[in-house]
């Protein structure tokens, strides 16, 4: 594999662990509320996050270490790929349909930065193995 290739893997991953970490949303306006999208502290909660942790940390190990067992792990790969890009999707048509059920009220839901960093991840990972697959099939 091209060395640069597994560098934008890498970085695509830890942009989605990351993210998963960050505020997704905030909502509120004297006394707010940030959504994570995996909180652990004073308890654990998940809001989407782990699911996307878990997806890009298989699309790692994929990548780097295939089971003997796959005869060819780039599909694989391209498939969790596209799911990630969907879990991703869905998280912000979720915070769409809540800040237009919100009419315009104060204290109506805001996009924070995790939620755009998961999906510039996802987005990375999938448009990475897209051209891996491109580049060994050709």
């Amino acid at each position: 594999m091209i060395r640069y290739l597994r560098v934008l893997y890498i970085t695509g991953t830890t942009l989605n662990i990351v993210g998963s970490f960050l505020p997704w949303q905030r909502e509120g306006d004297f006394i707010s509320y940030w959504t994570l999208g995996v909180r652990l502290y004073p308890y654990f909660k998940d809001n989407g996050g782990l699911l996307i942790i878990v997806l890009s940390t298989v699309n790692l190990v994929l990548l780097l270490r295939p089971p003997h067992f796959l005869e060819n792990p780039i599909i694989w790969n391209i498939v969790f790929g596209i799911v990630l890009v969907l879990a991703s999707g869905y998280h912000i048509v979720r915070f769409l349909v809540q800040r237009i059920a919100a009419d315009g009220d104060i204290g109506a839901p805001s996009p924070q930065i995790g939620l755009a960093v998961v999906l510039v991840g996802s987005l990375l990972l999938l448009s990475t193995t897209l051209f891996d697959y491109y580049l060994k099939e050709s």
